[in-house]
């Protein structure tokens, strides 16, 4: 009996369990046999009154027993919630030998003989409550180029491999992100192709073939479809994408996170900006010009504590909302420095904030010496308009972030922003080894934001130097003892592309879940080459992948 799952998950499940055992037949019903055997699934009363002990109660655990009731042999797989029965099928398929990774299934070979319910006593927990798969739209690489079923086999495995949250970003003007106001359309880019759309480390080339190695490609322009259509169609092509990308997720009980520029003049164009009244925007000097024979430049800012500036605001979140209804955390992003509201100076602010702000420091003096102090004083003016922009479009349940490179700008964050707004810095510096998580005095400044609000640290999968073959950073130890050092409500990982990744993701997930607390690299190198290599007496597969 199958409850909780959308057909696809019951039917990618089922097929894995049809590969494993192919003398036996596997119907879906609703109802349960008088007798033989049995799996009953779903995180409702009726599939935990048949478990022999207390039925599982912390989000998203599970528990998975076999029951003899008179005629009838089964398998409980009960999750305490719709989202813990999906995490307690992969738990079970995992233990029958399949491995489910980002690039990737691998099932073990097929057992020649029935189905038994042997050996199948299991249960488990995360032990955070944010584990997200974050796949970032810049090289022509991971979600830069993927298509549909990409995006679904990408969620799928996000899913089975315990994570339960995805995440993209848009640069401001990525057409994913497009939006109009007062009748005009926001300029935008493209999606990256060989030939549009240029980003960072996306070269381009009038035929792709052209390049070395370039036999490998069957025309001459590489990108994803949705990049590849008329310009007039883009901002349409991109929306539908990443739709029914989400829509995937959705089907699969997991968290949508979209985070959007919010700093930048893409995100914010002045064509779009100077349709406001003066009234509603105040102007500022940027770039900024340190050659005093060369003119300034002023570029306007949207005040958002302005009826009309908050309009403005507002017209973003709307098209998100309408355009991505699966959004279930909207991340408020912005630039690690030289971006308007990054270079902000004090005595640009419009006269109300600057009251307001010398208000906030008469409070905590000590907070005028914190990086960026007044800037995020300005950014978190953004995010109350995001906040209420999306409460008044009756999006109320749709959580609200913000987030950034490094954590430096945490502790200003943490003292301007709302109460409760989740921060995810990017862990930019284990590019310089030197991760923000390497040890106890390094994660103090997590630490004590996390005393206040969610904090959710995003580490790297691998380097952010445009090449995209090698092996992935080495995973932490004692990962969850870090997050729990560091008051961390949960972690990320940023990515671009699917190879060869998997012992990252692998490793991260299970050191967050009960059963393999803080499992040592070794002992995960092993799980996966029991799965990858099949029978390994000599060890050799664990060896390599360590």
């Amino acid at each position: 009996t199958c409850r909780d799952w959308s057909s696809d998950v019951c039917s990618s499940d089922l097929t894995a369990l049809r590969r494993i055992y192919p003398r036996e037949t596997f119907t879906v019903a609703d109802a349960l046999p008088q007798s033989g055997r049995c799996i009953v699934v779903g995180s409702d009363q009726r599939a935990k009154d048949f478990l022999r002990h207390s039925p599982p109660t912390a989000p998203e655990s599970f528990a998975v027993t076999t029951v003899s009731d008179g005629t009838r042999e089964l398998c409980v797989i009960a999750g305490a919630d719709p989202r813990g029965t999906v995490f307690a099928t992969s738990a079970l398929l995992k233990k029958l030998g399949c491995g489910f990774y980002i690039s990737g299934d691998s099932l073990p070979p097929p057992r020649p003989g029935p189905l038994t319910f042997d050996d199948w006593d299991l249960s488990d927990r995360p032990l955070v409550r944010e584990r997200l798969v974050f796949n970032w739209h810049n090289f022509l690489s991971g979600c830069s180029t993927w298509n549909t079923n990409h995006w679904h086999s990408w969620v799928r495995a996000a899913g089975l491999g315990g994570f339960n949250g995805v995440m993209v970003h848009a640069y401001g003007n990525n057409p994913m992100a497009a939006f109009s106001f007062e009748g005009m359309e926001k300029p935008v880019g493209y999606l990256s192709t060989t030939v549009k759309g240029r980003d960072w480390s996306t070269p381009h080339v009038n035929d792709v073939r052209r390049l070395w190695g370039g036999e490998v490609f069957d025309s001459p322009l590489f990108g994803p479809d949705a990049g590849m259509v008329p310009d007039d169609t883009r901002v349409a092509a991109a929306r539908a994408l990443m739709r029914d990308a989400f829509g995937a997720a959705e089907a699969r009980g997991m968290d949508v996170y979209f985070a959007v520029d919010v700093d930048t003049p893409t995100a914010n164009p002045p064509e779009l900006v100077e349709r406001l009244p003066e009234s509603a925007r105040f102007p500022i000097e940027f770039p900024r010009n340190k050659d005093p024979k060369q003119p300034k430049k002023t570029l306007w800012l949207p005040n958002p504590d302005t009826p009309q500036g908050y309009a403005y605001w507002k017209a973003q979140v709307d098209a998100l909302m309408v355009n991505y209804p699966q959004i279930d955390c909207l991340v408020a992003w912005f630039r690690a420095g030289g971006t308007p509201w990054t270079e902000l100076k004090p005595e640009e602010m419009p006269a109300a904030w600057r009251r307001e702000y010398d208000a906030e420091i008469a409070k905590t003096p000590e907070a005028k010496e914190l990086k960026w102090s007044h800037n995020q004083f300005a950014i978190a003016k953004i995010v109350r308009a995001f906040r209420r922009a999306l409460d008044d479009g009756g999006h109320g349940n749709v959580r609200l972030a913000t987030g950034s490179w490094r954590f430096d700008f945490v502790p200003a964050a943490d003292r301007f922003m709302p109460p409760g707004i989740p921060l995810l810095p990017l862990d930019y510096e284990v590019l310089h080894e030197k991760s923000q998580l390497r040890d106890a005095d390094s994660r103090a400044v997590i630490r004590e934001a996390g005393a206040h609000r969610p904090m959710i640290p995003v580490t790297w999968a691998h380097h952010d130097d445009g090449h995209y073959n090698g092996r992935p950073y080495t995973p932490f130890d004692t990962f969850h003892s870090r997050l729990t050092d560091a008051r961390a409500s949960g972690f990320g990982i940023i990515h671009w592309t699917t190879r060869p990744l998997d012992l990252y993701f692998e490793s991260l997930s299970r050191q967050t879940w009960a059963s393999s607390r803080d499992e040592p690299l070794a002992s995960t190198c092993a799980h996966m080459a029991s799965r990858l290599f099949g029978p390994d007496p000599g060890a050799m597969g664990s060896r390599y992948l360590e």
